[in-house]
């Protein structure tokens, strides 16, 4: 009697320690994914800063435009898209079909590409700074920062 109740036990022990295995298994692969998809995260948003880093640049190379050009030369430009010329070079480079043509610049290990699309009235000038860029599951972002600028009265 002592005997076929301990081979009973005996077979439950079994079943916990599988069952033990299984839950253990589940969390363990729960955490990894957790933590896959904060690296990941955490990716996305340093690409992000940095395209709105590059965006914020692009808009001081336009502001520093419109403080050195006189105002018919600012305005003068036609409506368009225009690449942002290097990060030394503050100046903007001819108009190109769309921003996609621009060379891009190169930050943690990605390719931005950096671009103004320009909307222009005798007195009123939109520009918009975009930075595209192709995030790590090659889905495309961007970043746009836009301003409105205008003549100043004399």
């Amino acid at each position: 009697m002592f005997n076929q109740h301990q081979r009973l036990n005996s077979g439950s022990t079994l079943i916990e320690v599988l069952v033990a295995i299984v839950v253990v298994g589940l969390v363990v692969t729960g955490v990894m994914l957790s933590i896959s998809f904060s690296i990941k995260n955490s990716a996305e948003a340093q690409y992000r800063e940095t395209a709105s880093q590059l965006a914020q640049d692009g808009m001081e190379i336009i502001k520093l435009r419109r403080e050195v050009d006189p105002w018919s030369s600012f305005s003068g430009r036609s409506t368009g898209d225009y690449c942002l010329s290097s990060e030394t070079n503050p100046a903007l480079g001819s108009a190109v079909a769309d921003g996609s043509n621009c060379s891009a610049v190169t930050k943690l290990n990605k390719p931005f590409t950096r671009y103004v699309e320009i909307a222009s009235t005798p007195t009123i000038v939109t520009a918009a700074v975009v930075v595209e860029w192709s995030s790590d599951s090659n889905t495309a972002q961007h970043v746009r920062i836009t301003q409105t600028f205008q003549e100043r009265a004399i």
